[in-house]
């Protein structure tokens, strides 16, 4: 018997190379993902004041969430607590986009409003009052139809 050996073209430089760039692919992601945490660090006061600005319940609402929790499982609130401590540039971040979400529906919301209460009252049009001679039409006449061979008076009724 012979064997035969099969050689996929799998060679140890070609698997090097390719660790080598996911490694580089790797750090250049973590590097990224620093680079975006640390510039959100620097936005925390920024966000959290636009967003008391913008609609300042979602910051009291977030909080009554995390302390209901809190009352309901307390190590599950703390757990919650201490990742929006430590993730606070996300969790001003997404404090900061749901503020911005609910002013995009309520002012959604006063046009859709405001278009209705146009709609059930109705708006006023301007006009312009155009005088016009009152126009005549001739006197209409019918014109009855030739007779035809089986006519009979009992048709005329119709025609009054």
């Amino acid at each position: 018997m012979t064997q035969q050996r099969r050689d996929f073209g799998i060679s140890p430089i070609r698997t090097i190379i390719g660790l080598v760039i996911l490694v580089m692919l790797l750090m250049g992601l973590y590097s990224l993902a620093i680079f975006i945490f640390k510039m959100l660090m620097y936005a925390i006061p920024f966000l959290l004041i636009a967003t008391a600005i913008i609609d300042y319940p979602v910051i009291t609402s977030f909080a009554g969430w995390l302390k209901n929790i809190y009352k309901s499982n307390p190590s599950t609130g703390i757990i919650l607590i201490l990742l929006s401590v430590l993730g606070l540039p996300f969790t001003s971040l997404f404090l900061f986009s749901r503020a911005m979400f609910r002013r995009k529906i309520k002012k959604m919301t006063g046009q859709m409003q405001e278009e209705f209460d146009r709609k059930k009252e109705g708006s006023y049009t301007d006009f312009e009052e155009i005088e016009e001679d009152v126009l005549e039409l001739p006197k209409r006449t019918i014109v009855k139809p030739p007779r035809e061979e089986g006519y009979t008076d009992y048709e005329d009724l119709f025609d009054k």
